[in-house]
């Protein structure tokens, strides 16, 4: 292996905040960002999965020695994005990848964050799919929430964001990165699943608000009469009813399953922060910027882990409505993998 020289010093800092933020772990948690590398050979064998694809590459060490490495990747959706499919990388192709080396020093476990094959042909940069603001294109109202959309990649924080209690401050002390829920494929719910960099396809009707995620293919369904119902098959989402104020779409839910990553998720901080059952949620939405943007305002209550409510904000940027949604099956596997 050899450390990045000028060849491309160029491009990799584009690449940098990219892949680093797609990611519902934080990769920088087993990985070093600040010290990448390049790695040349052949490929093994390349699978295309959830929640991390991963590649098998023979390379060849200063010794001459044939090492085998075993290189984790963004998940699917987020390859697939920038134009990967699952014969993109067939046993035999050469390839040159730039590497984050494993924080365990020796471990041949490293995180792909650029790759370029054989051919010239560079993957590391994501497209671009937000809508150009137009302010006097749409009006600025709920009539405009429907459609697709890209949740922000997180802004990452040095600490918890929210006031913890006692027990909250003890979990977030003894966090343990090998027993985060992402590694048994735990579906991650409000707020966390609002801060995985992936799309989510909002439609309000008269009746109903439907919100499909491309994270964990989770699918929420709150009514905007009667009441409060669980809104997903699994109880990921709780029990929720949805109501209009104005112009604005107002989410209550409660009845939440205790979780490991119930008020966080770890690619914003870090650290997973568990809730508790006793953990409440309003959602206030609504459409700015010409119906370019959903804000999305949301308050949190859990008395077991918090010393107060918190309240966040997310902006939500509108992509075309024609944007795919790719499949995103989380395989034990290949989450298990991260833990090591």
């Amino acid at each position: 292996m050899k450390y990045i020289g000028h060849t491309f010093a160029i491009w990799i800092a584009v690449f940098f905040f990219a892949s680093s933020s797609q990611a519902h772990h934080s990769f920088a948690t087993h990985y070093v960002p600040s010290q990448p590398f390049e790695l040349e050979g052949r490929v093994v064998d390349f699978s295309l999965r959830s929640p991390h694809s991963f590649m098998w590459l023979d390379a060849e060490n200063s010794a001459g020695e044939i090492v085998r490495w075993e290189i984790e990747a963004a998940a699917s959706a987020h390859l697939q994005r920038m134009g990967v499919r699952r014969d993109t990388f067939q046993a035999g192709d050469q390839v040159k990848v730039i590497a984050w080396p494993n924080r365990q020093a020796g471990n041949p476990l490293v995180f792909g964050d650029a790759f370029v094959t054989a051919d010239g042909q560079l993957i590391g940069d994501a497209p671009n799919l937000i809508l150009e603001k137009d302010e006097a294109a749409q009006p600025v109202d709920l009539s405009n929430i429907s459609g697709r959309w890209q949740v922000p990649y997180p802004q990452r924080l040095s600490a918890p964001p929210m006031i913890l209690n006692e027990t909250g401050q003890a979990a977030w002390d003894n966090y343990d990165a090998q027993k985060s829920p992402a590694n048994t494929c735990e579906t991650s719910s409000i707020p966390g699943i609002w801060f995985a960099p992936f799309l989510a396809d909002i439609r309000l009707n008269e009746n109903e608000l439907v919100i499909r995620y491309e994270h964990y293919a989770q699918v929420r369904t709150v009514p905007l009469s009667g009441g409060p119902v669980m809104s997903d098959v699994n109880g990921s989402f709780g029990r929720a009813t949805a109501h209009i104020e104005g112009d604005t779409l107002v989410v209550e839910s409660d009845a939440y399953k205790a979780s490991g990553w119930g008020l966080a998720l770890a690619a914003q901080v870090g650290r997973d922060i568990p809730s508790s059952a006793e953990k409440q949620i309003v959602e206030r939405f609504s459409v700015i910027d010409g119906g370019n943007t959903v804000l999305l305002d949301f308050s949190i209550e859990d008395s077991f882990y918090l010393a107060e409510p918190y309240t966040g904000q997310v902006r939500l940027s509108r992509v075309a409505d024609d944007e795919p949604i790719f499949e995103f099956e989380c395989e034990l596997d290949a989450a298990e993998r991260f833990s090591r």
